[in-house]
């Protein structure tokens, strides 16, 4: 059990198609669908990160649902707690939870800043703790300076990172869908005991 929640995030997850209408959807949903404990939305987007030939894939959360809706395990995080984490993103959207992989390859530390540089505009984003298992050195793979000085860096990332929804203007007439390209899903948390299977025929 614990394998499959790990694959899909969550009891239930639903991908959205139409990223702008997400929030109206998921009030349909929530108001019409039984069984629901908690639910969320998380967006993924991929930008590079600055002085970097590197991609990094970023989730987008709300800081005051995402941990009662999502599956995971406080293990695959590290510097706080998941409870500590949701309050410095809720405080600062400049904020992030990076890819430990990341982190390590490029020694950033707990409070430094990370720059991405986003279709929208370039963020530099404050870490507030680390996601993804720890790893040697040894098995990383290793940062690859190129250019002038060794001023661009190629590094693979491995997990990926978090940062708060409002990080991005999400209303549903925000200009931002035009511009970031996000992949949108619903994450579901289901009361004890409901049948999975009937509360995704009644989402569909």
């Amino acid at each position: 059990v614990r394998t499959v929640h790990a694959q899909v995030g969550a009891d239930v997850t639903v991908s959205v198609v139409n990223a702008s209408k997400a929030q109206a959807v998921l009030d349909d949903i929530l108001g019409n669908v039984s069984g629901i404990s908690n639910a969320t939305i998380e967006r993924t987007i991929n930008a590079p990160l600055s002085d970097s030939y590197s991609q990094m894939q970023l989730r987008t959360i709300d800081p005051d649902t995402w941990a009662t809706s999502a599956y995971y395990e406080p293990r695959w995080f590290t510097e706080a707690s998941i409870d500590q984490m949701m309050k410095d993103l809720k405080g600062s959207n400049n904020t992030i939870i990076l890819d430990r992989s990341v982190a390590k390859q490029l020694n950033l530390k707990l409070y430094d800043e990370v720059g991405i540089d986003f279709n929208s505009a370039p963020r530099k984003l404050r870490i507030i703790g680390f996601f993804g298992p720890e790893s040697t050195q040894n098995s990383l793979p290793q940062p690859v300076f190129i250019g002038g000085g060794g001023s661009n860096v190629y590094i693979n990332p491995l997990y990926y990172s978090y940062v708060p929804r409002d990080l991005f203007n999400m209303s549903a007439y925000s200009g931002i869908y035009t511009v970031e390209s996000f992949q949108t899903k619903y994450l579901i948390k289901l009361n004890p005991g409901v049948n999975v299977t009937e509360v995704v025929n009644q989402i569909r």
